[in-house]
């Protein structure tokens, strides 16, 4: 992972997903963020997407508000800006990143809005 930040600093790279050791790249990112949504945004839009089958059935939809109540607090302590991606539009967030017009580190909270 490293090398591949790395090999990525003349243009943007952005890296999405989880791990239980992300301090560890902290010190390479330009930016740390959590894009976010409420549950019930959050159901709405896995209902709604059509490229990811996560979410269609009963019961991994039943999991997803455990998941939601389990994982996202300590994701939380460790990023400095948190979105909530549905008042804002994902496209617009990322656009704003790639011109670098986010600051590498926020105070927490905000949450940005449109």
């Amino acid at each position: 992972m490293r090398r591949l930040i790395e090999e990525h600093r003349v243009r943007p790279l952005f890296i999405a997903g989880s791990a239980t050791n992300p301090g560890n790249l902290y010190g390479s990112l330009d930016h740390i963020v959590l894009l976010s949504a409420p549950g019930t945004g959050l159901l709405e839009r896995v209902a709604r997407r059509t490229n990811n089958a996560y979410g269609k059935s009963s019961n991994e939809q039943a999991l997803i508000p455990g998941n939601l109540r389990d994982v996202r607090p300590p994701l939380q302590k460790t990023c400095p800006v948190e979105i909530d991606t549905v008042v804002r539009e994902l496209e617009g967030i990322l656009d704003g990143f790639s011109r670098r017009s986010v600051p590498a580190v926020a105070p927490r909270p905000p949450k940005l809005h449109p």
